[in-house]
């Protein structure tokens, strides 16, 4: 009975995995989404890479253009916001505004 509970619990364990990486791939498949949804899904993604810890990043979009301003720790960690947020589907750009912490610019 304990492995059976056991297999059970696997199961739905990589079931709900794979039903979260099929809803992000196609969260936007029927149609682009407006800005306000993309900003938000832009937001997640940003907040779900542990290379942004301890980064204070803003999210605009206007026309599916992405527009990222705040803090960030390192230039690599910069590097990673444009890339994740020009990753995103639907974006057709990224505008980089961020500034890294101890610099002047």
């Amino acid at each position: 009975m304990k492995k059976l509970m056991h297999i059970f619990a696997l199961a739905m364990a990589v079931l709900a995995v794979a039903s979260l990486a099929a809803c992000s791939s196609t969260q936007f498949a029927s149609h682009p989404p407006d800005d306000a949804s993309l900003t938000t899904h832009v937001k997640a993604r940003l907040a779900g890479d542990r290379d942004m810890t301890g980064s204070d990043i803003d999210v605009a979009v206007k026309d599916r253009l992405v527009t990222l301003s705040g803090t960030v720790l390192s230039q690599k960690v910069d590097q990673e916001a444009v890339n994740v947020a020009g990753q995103t589907d639907f974006v057709r750009g990224v505008i980089d505004h961020l500034k890294v912490e101890g610099q002047r610019g």
